[in-house]
């Protein structure tokens, strides 16, 4: 009998692997003395070096007070390290000072993925970029989302707050790199655009501190996301699943699953079912419908599930048992 009870395990655990987006790297797990740690020490010493933002709001506007003067149709700004800044109120993600604060509008919310439902978006304990992981019930795959204010109630611009670490975003990172020497390893053809023979621009989906750095406060575009109705044309999906990218100009990529890694990666296009997050607990209110570029390549059209599969796996070595 125990032999057979090891044999069932051995063979569920390598159903439920054959969906794993493959490798592990990195650990993420929380400590085992109960302690989050979801930030590196870098990320911490620059949030005791700063004040704490809450991620109730966020006040640079992410206009450039170089080009064009503050105040006006923003509302009550000041010129500050190059940007506008709120001096009363909160940004809209257009730039305009709000009366209203962001709101909370989902707590301890988990990110499933549509292509491998056995794994959940993570802040990661050993790094600043996002992961995906098996455990839906660690801590470090709840999070807060706030809105954005000046939407009313259709709102599509959030916050993605880690629950265990509150003063941080999960936000798309975008870097312009030129240098000759710099190596190119073309691991990632969807996060690396080249611009010329020297220059690359990178997209990142990382954990970023929303309290002033050492240069300036991030602005609203830098840190928030844009949340859109997932296309299913198959109504295969649940309702509660999404596609997620940045809001800014410059970081407007789409979050995905990436075959062969546990990061969290970006693209342009629609990134198919391993880019669609299924909210968990759904949001109370609908989302736009997804209005972004076709998938060009990796298209799934069904969704797989290492659970149900490891199920029916079940089923069938009872039956022959039996």
């Amino acid at each position: 009998m125990t032999l057979v009870i090891a044999t069932l395990a051995t063979l569920i655990v390598c159903a439920t692997g054959a969906q794993v987006p493959q490798r592990h790297s990195k650990s993420l797990r929380s400590s085992s003395a109960g302690g989050i740690v979801s930030l590196n020490k870098t990320q911490l010493a620059s949030a005791k070096k700063a004040s704490v933002r809450p991620p109730s709001c966020i006040q640079d506007t992410g206009a450039s007070c170089l080009s064009e003067k503050c105040g006006g149709s923003r509302g009550k700004t000041e010129c500050k390290i190059g940007h506008c800044v709120c001096s009363d109120g909160c940004s809209s993600l257009n730039g305009v000072c709000q009366s209203e604060q962001n709101l909370m509008v989902a707590s301890g919310l988990r990110l499933q993925n549509a292509q491998w439902p056995a794994f959940y978006m993570m802040s990661a304990s050993m790094d600043s970029e996002v992961h995906v992981g098996s455990n839906g019930f660690d801590p470090l795959a709840r999070f807060n989302l706030y809105q954005l204010p000046g939407q009313g109630s259709k709102p599509q611009d959030f916050l993605l707050v880690p629950q265990s670490s509150p003063s941080f975003s999960i936000s798309t990172v975008h870097k312009y790199h030129c240098n000759d020497l710099l190596e190119r390893d073309g691991s990632d053809k969807h996060n690396i655009s080249m611009t010329s023979n020297s220059c690359t621009h990178t997209w990142t989906v990382k954990t970023v501190p929303m309290s002033p750095t050492y240069s300036k406060p991030p602005s609203v575009q830098d840190v928030a996301i844009r949340l859109s109705q997932a296309p299913d044309p198959k109504k295969k999906l649940p309702l509660s699943a999404v596609t997620i990218r940045g809001s800014g100009k410059h970081v407007s990529k789409y979050w995905f699953a990436k075959d062969g890694s546990t990061k969290v990666g970006t693209r342009a296009d629609d990134p198919g079912l391993g880019g669609y997050w299924i909210l968990d607990p759904p949001l109370a209110f609908p989302l736009p419908a997804y209005d972004g570029p076709a998938c060009e390549h990796g298209c799934s059209s069904s969704v797989r599930s290492a659970i149900a599969g490891a199920g029916v796996l079940l089923a069938s070595v009872v039956t022959l048992l039996s």
